[in-house]
């Protein structure tokens, strides 16, 4: 695992998958056999795969809980993307960013209309009403221990349906 920068590809060994909770596990990984869920309360196919596309880096940074968890979201002028988090791996305001995603991995950066960080929770609101806007993704610029320095990545990904 790791994340490409200006310099190239920085490997960044990870653990995050070792022995997860079934339930973070579960929202990035879908077994063929409901068993290997390891949930009291499974989740079909179209439930899995209608969740809010979360990177790795979403739960490394230590968020718990993410506002719409659909992975297609109405674009709207005050479109609210909320995150909760433990406040063990944040430990200051964050640096965000908003990506509008074209296809072929070219994008732009869309600035939040209003950014609130308080103890346990980010809210970000955006105006996707621009029906160019097909794919939005949120940037989050944190300090990451392991590597002893600010990763810039992308912690979420949504369809914007107009």
């Amino acid at each position: 695992m790791g994340v490409c920068g200006i310099n190239g590809f920085l490997y960044s060994y990870s653990e995050l998958y070792f022995a997860q909770n079934p339930e973070i596990f579960m929202c990035t990984h879908f077994p063929l056999d409901n068993k290997w869920q390891l949930l009291n309360n499974t989740i079909t196919k179209e439930q899995f795969i209608s969740l809010a596309f979360t990177s790795q880096w979403y739960y490394l940074f230590g968020f718990n809980s993410i506002y719409p968890d659909s992975n297609i979201i109405k674009g709207l002028e005050n479109t609210k993307i909320i995150f909760t988090f433990e406040n063990n791996n944040i430990k200051e305001e964050p640096e965000i960013f908003g990506i509008i995603l074209y296809p072929h991995n070219n994008y732009k950066e869309i600035n939040y209309k209003n950014y609130t960080f308080s103890d346990g929770k980010i809210e970000l609101t955006f105006d996707l009403s621009n029906e160019d806007i097909n794919y939005f993704g949120v940037i989050i610029e944190q300090y990451y221990p392991l590597e002893e320095q600010n990763i810039l990545t992308n912690v979420v990904t949504y369809e914007v349906n107009h």
